[in-house]
């Protein structure tokens, strides 16, 4: 899996090598099942583009994206900065081009993307310097993502002392950038007819958070009616929700939230705000039994369970729980909780990159409900590290074809020991000197990922692998060509087979639904196996200090290549704090000095 693409930042800068066609059928065009009719495969692109252009914007896009080309060094030294007129796009988009440094040219469109919708143009490559004739005009092509969202409604917390009001928290998550204002007219509250105001926090990129206060408590029950709509936001979603507001005097449970998964919660809500100095134990009980902690807090009693609870668990609470007041409520109280498993997933143990030089390369991480994982590790050739750390930092994954190729790909299995718990998170390592020949000195990004035929989730139905899984599959035979060959790039991304089955984005929770297994929800990390650490500080005169091991030396290399200077010195270069290049007269890069050093 690209592990390093996030379902929210979609926008891929493909790149270029010099390497010859293939031919080869489309993927997409080997099953009957139909595709978005949005979807178009990528465009081929002639080879010779990699002269003048190593990155472009293309594929999945937000609706709020720019569209940037990244050009070559060479190509950008005798590029025309002043020459207008040099993008064109179908349907029409309006903007503004501008160069945002000395090798990329950006085009903001003056408004936002239509969501959903593919655009297709192109760049006129000869107003900026003479190209040959066929490669005047390089094409583009970008999917805008669907607008959808989702609503999470929360607690009924008491906002005064004596429980006279209410207020009412909850979210709105968006698929996507969404204008504040659009946000706010999907969602509407009204306590019986009276129309309540709500305040928004949107300070959350696509969480939008909204509160209700002043819910008033009269001598008869009322309701609260959250309702919404996205008709207006070209979005096919519609439906309300009631909440009781219960009448002043009465004291009892008004609703039960519980939180399943890795951090497990139960937190009673109640009508009244509740005596903070009362004893709890006995008065709040589960069974089975198990140890929780409680927590109360104003008409909220939250328990947290010490081991994790699985299964039927009934929730009861007696009828001598006072509130504020020492009144108590005038019956017990009794709920089922269903606690089901914990969706399946994989995250990285430990942090950092660099780990001792061995025969074995141990890659720990952590899993729940998978019987099984996708391992996929990506070689980082030592000559091309140089060149990768001018887009990257060592954590990082940008233009990874242009400077690496697959080493590796195939199924790991996890489930070895029948009586094993596989519902709760579980340690396992990796030892990639099974599968690889471990190399010092070499950066390898390993990516683990899942499939839903290797989930352990209860769905009630077995199901064997549908056609989404089928369409991976054989984008994994073509994988190693396809990062061979420049007209290719991407072309069968998993981002793009993911959309192109246009999955309800609303079920990219659900793990009985295949648009729960997306790209990157997995785990990834890069590791370079070495037994040599640099270590540079700048001193009180300025300059940046470092010690070497005289048996290895060490050097800096330019954007262009090549060692610079062989450092055997402890006094390397002074530095301003607004200077970004250690050397006034060369390319070299800062971070070169942090990574970058012959062992």
């Amino acid at each position: 899996m690209k592990a390093e693409k996030s379902l929210l930042f979609l926008s891929v800068l493909l790149l270029f090598i010099s390497c010859g066609p293939r031919e080869q059928k489309p993927l997409l065009d080997r099953f009957k099942r139909e595709p978005s009719p949005e979807y178009i495969a990528s465009i081929p692109l002639d080879k010779g583009f990699s002269e003048f252009i190593s990155g472009y914007t293309s594929g999945v896009v937000s609706t709020n994206a720019v569209i940037e080309i990244r050009f070559t060094p060479a190509f950008a030294a005798k590029a025309d900065t002043l020459a207008t007129g040099l993008f064109t796009f179908e349907p029409s988009i309006k903007g503004k081009t501008e160069w945002k440094d000395g090798t990329t040219l950006v085009f903001t469109p003056s408004r936002l993307l239509e969501p959903g919708k593919t655009y297709t143009g192109g760049l006129n490559l000869n107003k900026i310097e003479s190209v040959p004739d066929r490669l005047k005009i390089f094409p583009l092509r970008i999917q805008v993502l669907k607008k959808d969202f989702r609503i999470t409604i929360g607690e009924l917390n008491s906002s005064a002392a004596d429980g006279s009001t209410y207020e009412l928290n909850g979210q709105i998550i968006a698929s996507d950038f969404m204008e504040t204002r659009e946000v706010e007219d999907l969602l509407k509250a009204r306590l019986g007819r009276k129309r309540m105001d709500i305040a928004w926090d949107h300070s959350e990129n696509l969480v939008h958070k909204y509160k209700i206060t002043g819910i008033g408590r009269t001598d008869e029950a009322q309701e609260l009616t959250l309702s919404w709509d996205g008709n207006s936001s070209g979005i096919r979603q519609k439906g309300s929700n009631v909440i009781t507001i219960p009448p002043s005097g009465e004291f009892k449970v008004i609703d039960v939230i519980s939180q399943p998964g890795e951090n497990q919660k139960i937190d009673i809500i109640f009508s009244d705000p509740l005596e903070a100095s009362q004893e709890t134990d006995g008065l709040v009980q589960l069974k089975p039994a198990a140890e929780t902690t409680i927590n109360l807090h104003s008409n909220i009693i939250s328990l947290f369970p010490a081991s994790r609870l699985q299964g039927e668990i009934i929730l009861n609470v007696e009828a001598g729980i006072k509130n504020s007041k020492g009144a108590t409520m005038a019956s017990s109280f009794v709920q089922n909780i269903d606690f089901t498993a914990i969706p399946p997933g994989i995250k990285t143990e430990g942090k950092g990159v660099i780990v001792p030089s061995s025969k074995n390369l141990v890659f720990p991480f952590k899993a729940v409900n998978l019987k099984a994982v996708d391992l996929r590790i990506v070689r980082i050739f030592d000559n091309n590290l140089p060149y990768f750390l001018q887009e990257n930092d060592l954590t990082g994954s940008n233009s990874l074809a242009r400077f690496g190729r697959p080493v590796y790909s195939g199924r790991i299995d996890l489930v070895t020991n029948p009586g094993m718990n596989t519902g709760t998170w579980n340690l396992y390592t990796v030892d990639l000197a099974d599968y690889i020949d471990i190399e010092p000195g070499v950066l390898y990004k390993v990516t683990l990922g899942m499939r839903k035929s290797y989930s352990l989730y209860p769905c009630g139905s077995e199901e064997g692998p549908g056609k989404y899984e089928e369409m991976l599959k054989e984008s994994e035979m073509q994988e190693r060509d396809n990062w061979d060959d420049p007209q290719n790039y991407y072309s069968n991304s998993e981002d793009e087979i993911y959309y192109s089955f246009d999955f309800d984005w609303r079920d990219h929770d659900n793990p009985c639904k295949d648009a729960y297994y997306y790209p990157g929800r997995g785990a990834t990390r890069n590791i370079l196996a070495s037994n040599i650490g640099l270590i540079a500080k700048k001193g009180e005169d300025n300059i940046l200090h470092a010690g070497f091991l005289p048996q290895y030396p060490a050097g800096f290399s330019t954007w262009c290549g090549g060692i610079v200077q062989n450092c055997h010195s402890t006094k390397l270069f002074i530095l301003t704090k607004r200077r970004r290049y250690i050397h006034p007269r060369s390319c070299l890069n800062l971070q070169f000095l942090r990574h970058h050093a012959a062992i």
